[in-house]
Parts: C-alpha cells; structure tokens; sequence
C-alpha cells in the first residue's frame, strides 16, 4: 500500500505520488510511470529510482536546472546593469532622478521582445539608493584607498551659501598619470579659518585618510586661506610643516591685469560694461544692430559682459568690440539724440573719440602677455613650467619700456630687485613698445594732450604690471624654483627637493638618491622620450631595470608624487559650476550629501 510518508521523503518527494490503485501502484512524476509496490515497502520505490530510465532522465533534469539558474543569474546581473546604465545617464545629464518614474515602463512598450528591459523596477527610491550607496560610495570609497597610501594634494574652496569643496590631485600608480578627482562637498557652520580646517580634519578622519598625506594645498588668495596668522594654511602647518602652498596663479594674473589697466581711465571697462548692458535688456535694439552688422559687413556676433570674477575676461570683452566698433559707432550715432540714455549718449561720445579705439587696440595687443596664463587652468602636470614661465613674464613686460642696456647684464635672480620705476632706465619714447595698429590710430589722434595722456597709460600700465608681477606672483618661492628640475633638462640640486618633501624621499634614502641622480646624468635614456607628458616620462623612467632585474631608478623615480603639486584651482571652480548645473531651481531640495554623490 502506498504510503503518505513517501510524499515527504527527501530521496522521493520531488517525483512520487499515489498511483490510481494506491495498494498496488505507485506513480513517478518524472517518468510518467507507475511502478509496482506490490512489495509493500520503501525498497520498491528505491528499486525504481535506480533504474537506467529514471536516473538518466535525473541527470537531464539536474543539468537543465543548472543552465536555468545560470541563465537567471545572467539576467539578474544585465538588468542590474542596465538600471546602473540608466541611472548614470541621468545623473551624467543633470535630470531629475524622479525621471527615472516614467523610463522602464517605456521601454518595456518600445522592446517587447526583451525580458531584461520587462524586468527593469527601477523607481525613484531604488534609483536615490543606488546613487547613495552603490555609485557614489563605491567611487568615494575607491578613492579614499588610494588616498590612505599616497601623498596628494587637496584643492580647497568655498561657495556664498557656505559650502566648502575639496578636489584630491594625486599620482595614480595603477594608470601612471596624475589624476584630479571630486574628494567632497561639506557644509560648513560659518565661514571662517577654524570651521574649514576643522571640517578638512573631520572629512579626513571619517574616511580614514592621513593629514600626514596632505603635501599641498591649493586655494585662492583670502585671508582666511592665506593669511599669515589664524588661517587655513597655517593651521595645516601645525599638522604638516612641510605643506606647500601655492596662490592660483589664474587668480593672481588676472589681479595683475586689474592692478595695470589701473593706468588706464576707468571709461575703458564702463564703456564695456554699458555697451552690454544697453543691449541686454532689449532685443529691439539687438535686431536694430543686427542691421548696422550687416550694412558694415561686421560678423553678427554676441556682445560679451566683462565679469570681474571670471579670469582673465577683458580680453574677450575688447576683441568683441574691436570686432564690432564700426557697427556699434553706426548705431550709437543714428539715434536721435533727444531718445537716447545717459548710458547711451556716453557711449556714442566715447566711441567718435579716436584715442578710445587707441586704448582697445593696445590692451589686445599687450593683454595676452598675462592671458597666456591661462593654460595653467589645464589638469595637466606642468607646475614645474610655472617658475620659468613667471621670470619670462617679468621680463617681457619689463622689456616693453626699459631700455636694453639697463636689462640685458641682469641675470633672471637680479629681475625683482631691479628698480623698474627709474625712469633713467625707461626707453626713450618713441621706442617705449606700443603695437603697429595702435600707432596707426593714434596719428588719427589731432589732441597732442590726449596723445601724451595715451603714451604716459602705456608706460604706466608696464610699470603698474611688474609691479604687480613683484608683488603677486611666486617670484620667491624657493620650492616653486626646485620644482622646475622635475623637468628632464632642468635636473640639477635633487636632493634639495628631497629636503622640502621628506614625506616623499625620506633623509634615509637621499644617499640612494643622489647615487642614482648621477647615474640618471650618463645613463642612455634614448628609449624614453622626454617630450611627453611628465607624468608619462617619469613612470616610463621608473621602469627601467638592470640586468638583474631590479629597478634603476626606484628612488628617483618615486618624485613622480611631487607632479600632483597644485598650479591653479580651476578644477575646484569647475566643480561648483557643476554644483550650479545640478543643484537648480527645479531641484532646489537636494541634500549635500545626495549633492555629493551625484557628483
């Protein structure tokens, strides 16, 4: 007789069942056979699972199973994917993470035949965690391990609504180049010196990362960064007494810049800022200078506003109305005067003046001498450039107006103590530097006042500028002037910079590295090609081994940390206008810490 127990058994319970004459048969799901049990116990049943049927059917089964799992596991892991796939799209695009509401069930509809895009649940509260805890930790994280095992830099600044962001600059031994990576956003309580040092140590801490990591800091020039008392960076240095510091040197130029237009009348920069504003605020008066654009042949091209808290900007503001000075003369002079502004009727008398166009043509021709500074913005390693290319500034500008004689015998260190405002030393004045098309507007010039006026701005704008040159840019920065010899034809006093970054070679070491400095000098270098990247030369030269294998230049090459050395904080400016694409007004509840994960 069949018996219920056999329905519970773990050996049978997946294939037998009561047969249709329970006292005499038994039924196997798997087979689709009754068997006899006329034997009346459990060895009738252990007979049929050894059968040659039964079994081998066992194993199709078994495999079959397998391959199912397989391929649910598969799947699992490709819907997972494409929700990862989707959700970083949207963040990638600065999109409302509720978006994500509406997209499965959409394409679901537009790829019936695919069971990964039906099986897609991803909604806003799964879409948020994901961010939270698998893309934005997972990154954070990654980061935070390198950053617990190598020296780096921390680029540092703070935004009106008192937030603080840090960006890390660090040597990437994995990818052998350095790398610029968002570390983190921070609310700070006030913005003060000892509430942003406290909340850097706090970041550090919670994430594990030594302050004995932190070589350098990069920050813009306020007090509370810089200053020489109850600031952050010296209260780093009790911390870190070796930490360098550099003023972004975009910053500074564009500060050099505003100290030697101080030479100039303050009616250049208003002209530029009312010609935009005249315009902005009325798209009659755009399409009535459209027409004058086009009477002139002039290319139709937007006014720009001079902003003076973006780098380096008058430039662009002067090449646009150099651009447009015949289109913008045109349409000032054909309004009625009784209809025009204030704003209006001093721009058309500033533009019928011929030494007003003198004034735009000379700062075109002389503004590029500082924006050529510009490039420091780039995430590439080149602060040891930074030091040369400031002496080349100075002496350029200096060139403009001193005579030859007084500035030829000086040697490069003798540049900052040369009095530069003697006029004993100034070039006669037909030959003080002044471009061929501002020479030739300026004859056009009938006022000889306003001609002297025009010569003494110019001989005062170089002056203003190596003063400001002097007094602003890292000229005395003895670290700044080693970090030139990271430079493969500027090596020269190795271990000079070993001492200002013990963390990186300690004192244990300089004899190595001395050792292996004279070596680099004869050594036959042709494999490595010392016009790339620096990041790239250094790792390729840490490769290079002996016969027996070990590597050449293992101490030397471990300089390669000092490449993370901050030039600029443009990375960190980047990311608060990121900041600005993110956190908008449709999406003004974000919190900080969902901020920084979408990051």
């Amino acid at each position: 007789t069949y018996q219920t127990d056999w329905s519970r058994n773990n050996e049978f319970k997946q294939w037998i069942c009561e047969g249709a004459d329970s006292s005499q048969h038994a039924k196997c799901t798997r087979c689709q056979k009754t068997f006899s049990i006329a034997g009346g116990d459990v060895r009738d049943a252990h007979s049929h699972a050894s059968s040659a049927k039964h079994t081998a059917i066992g194993l199709f089964l078994a495999q079959a199973k397998k391959t199912e799992d397989l391929e649910t596991v598969a799947n699992k892991k490709k819907i997972t994917e494409s929700e990862l796939k989707l959700m970083n799209f949207i963040v990638k695009r600065n999109q409302p993470i509720r978006l994500v509401d509406n997209i499965p069930d959409n394409v679901a509809d537009w790829f019936p035949d695919s069971k990964i895009a039906k099986a897609m649940s991803c909604r806003q509260t799964k879409a948020s965690t994901m961010v939270k805890n698998v893309t934005g930790k997972v990154t954070k994280q990654d980061l935070c391990d390198k950053l617990q095992s190598c020296n780096f830099t921390l680029l540092v600044d703070k935004s009106t609504d008192k937030k603080m962001a840090l960006v890390a600059i660090y040597f990437d031994e994995e990818l052998d180049k350095v790398q610029y990576r968002f570390y983190c956003l921070v609310d700070l309580k006030e913005a003060t010196a000892d509430s942003i040092f406290s909340a850097i140590l706090s970041s550090l801490e919670e994430d594990s990362v030594p302050v004995g990591n932190v070589m350098a800091l990069g920050t813009d020039g306020a007090n509370i960064m810089l200053g020489a008392r109850n600031s952050v960076l010296s209260q780093f240095r009790t911390v870190q007494p070796n930490i360098f510091h550099i003023h972004c040197i975009c910053h500074v130029a564009a500060l050099c810049v505003a100290d030697a237009c101080k030479a100039f009348p303050k009616t250049v920069e208003q002209l530029c800022r009312d010609i935009h504003s005249h315009f902005s605020i009325s798209n009659k008066r755009l399409q009535l200078l459209e027409e004058f654009q086009g009477f002139v042949e002039a290319d139709s091209l937007k006014l720009l506003e001079l902003c003076s808290n973006r780098w380096l900007s008058l430039l662009d503001c002067v090449d646009r109305i150099l651009n447009q000075y015949d289109a913008l003369l045109s349409y000032f002079q054909s309004s009625d005067e009784s209809d025009r502004l204030a704003t209006a009727e001093r721009s058309c008398h500033q533009l019928e003046d011929p030494s007003t166009k003198c004034y735009f043509l000379f700062l075109q021709a002389a503004l590029p001498l500082f924006t050529n500074f510009n490039h420091f913005q780039s995430n590439s390693p080149i602060l040891p450039a930074l030091y040369p290319e400031v002496q080349q500034l100075l002496k350029a500008i200096m060139g403009q107006h001193i005579a030859p004689q007084a500035l030829t015998p000086l040697h490069d260190y003798e540049l900052q103590d040369f009095d530069h405002q003697e006029e004993l030393n100034f070039k006669l004045p037909d030959s003080i530097y002044i471009d061929s098309q501002t020479r030739i507007q300026l004859e056009k010039v009938d006022n000889p006042a306003k001609v002297k006026k025009l010569m003494d701005a110019v001989i005062a704008f170089y002056v203003n500028g190596v003063s400001a040159i002097k007094k602003r840019m890292p000229l005395g920065n003895e670290v700044l002037k080693l970090t030139s010899i990271l430079q493969p034809s500027k090596f020269s006093d190795i271990v000079q910079l070993a001492k200002s970054f013990p963390q990186t070679v300690p004192s244990s070491s300089w004899d190595n590295l001395e050792a292996e400095f004279i070596e680099y000098q004869v050594a036959d270098l042709s494999n490595v090609n010392s016009g790339q990247p620096l990041d790239v030369y250094w790792h390729q030269l840490g490769q290079i081994t002996t016969s027996t294998k070990d590597h050449k230049f293992s101490v030397l090459s471990k300089f390669a940390t000092l490449l993370a050395l901050p030039h600029s904080t443009a990375e960190v400016e980047r990311l608060f206008s990121a900041v600005n694409l993110t956190k908008t007004d449709l999406r003004n509840k974000l919190s900080t810490s969902m901020l920084e994960c979408l990051l």
